[in-house]
């Protein structure tokens, strides 16, 4: 844990000094080019070739740590390494919820499918645990036209919803949904997204989407808004 005062908190653009418990991610690689870190954080910039890599793994992570009050410093060297110094704000005196029997029950599912669409490896495999521990049946899709195939193949009828990420490379969000809704204009629909300009309210309702979540949720979050999707609430 460590005290970031007022002129720390000014160098590094954050709201307010307190304590900050920091993690260090470190390497010692070959360090990461100046012209690169000033751009390592915007949504689809990549070093990586075509196909190799979508540029949304900083900055989705970014996005989590600002949601939580906290920010990333980096520091890198040539030929030294980099290291990633994450800060987040020192919570006292709070505890985690209980979670009674009554809440397990209402998130449960009931065997329904769920088509999740999502270019993040990591958030396909953990959104895939938490459903079908749940109980639900669970289709994985890392971009929109194979999720379309897959929609197609398997026939409109057989999903009971579909949870799309709306920030990804090729076929966004939005172009997606458009596209399930002219096979099944009956089908529901949870978008997520840690970009608030991706998530325009009148937008999606305008297309038919009424249930979104932003990044970084709870796996309870995410239960309880696919429920109220598949109940209609």
């Amino acid at each position: 844990t460590i005290k970031i005062d007022n002129q720390r908190a000014n160098r590094w653009s954050i709201q307010r000094e307190g304590n900050y418990v920091q993690l260090d991610v470190a390497d010692t690689g070959s360090g990461i080019p100046e012209e690169v870190r000033e751009r390592m954080f915007e949504p689809f910039f990549t070093t990586k070739e075509v196909g190799k890599g979508t540029g949304l793994g900083l900055s989705t992570s970014q996005s989590i740590i600002k949601a939580h009050g906290g920010f990333i410093d980096v520091q890198s060297q040539p030929e030294k390494g980099t290291i990633f110094r994450l800060y987040l704000p020192e919570l006292q005196g709070k505890s985690i919820p209980h979670k009674d029997k009554e809440d397990a029950e209402i998130h449960a599912g009931n065997g329904q499918n769920i088509l999740v669409i999502d270019d993040e490896q990591a958030i396909r495999e953990i959104m895939n645990e938490v459903l079908v521990t749940k109980g639900f049946g669970v289709t994985t899709a890392e971009e929109g036209q194979k999720a379309l195939q897959i929609y197609r193949e398997k026939g409109t009828n057989t999903f009971d919803a579909v949870i799309t990420d709306m920030a990804m490379p090729n076929m966004d969000g939005l172009t997606t949904i458009k596209a399930l809704k002219k096979m099944n204009p009956d089908v529901k629909i949870l978008a997520i997204s840690g970009f608030s300009e991706s998530m325009d309210s009148e937008t999606l309702n305008a297309n038919g989407v009424y249930h979104w979540l932003n990044k970084p949720y709870t796996g309870d979050q995410l239960l309880n808004k696919l429920n109220e999707l598949l109940e209609g609430v």
